[in-house]
This record gives structure tokens, C-alpha cells and sequence, in this order.
């Protein structure tokens, strides 16, 4: 796992959620699971981006 759940974090993961279900419904993609693992590289990004603009939690490089 990338990152550890905490309160603070709920925004965050909402986020990868609705980002992995919406181009699920687009790609009719039928395991979401790999999806999100196949895809996370391409999608880490704007993700990312949008948690920091938030300033949601700690960097941790």
C-alpha cells in the first residue's frame, strides 16, 4: 500500500475512488482492483497535484 488511511486522508482516497470508477465506467474495465494498480502511474499524478493544492497531509518522499 502507497499510503496509511487517516482522517485527514478521507478527501483523498474519495478522490482515487471516484477517478477509478469513472474511468471504470468509461472503459468498462471489470476488475477494478487492476485497474487502479494498472493505472496508478498514470493517474498519481493529478492526484497529487490536487492533495497538494489541499495541502492534506505531509509529504513523505
Amino acid at each position: 500500500a502507497w499510503l496509511i488511511a487517516e482522517g485527514e486522508d478521507t478527501e483523498f482516497f474519495r478522490y482515487i475512488g471516484d477517478a477509478i470508477r469513472d474511468h471504470q465506467l468509461v472503459s468498462r474495465c471489470k476488475d477494478p482492483i487492476v485497474f487502479g494498480l494498472t493505472t496508478w502511474p498514470y493517474i498519481q499524478t493529478d492526484l497529487f497535484k490536487e492533495v497538494e493544492l489541499q495541502n492534506t497531509f505531509s509529504t513523505t518522499k
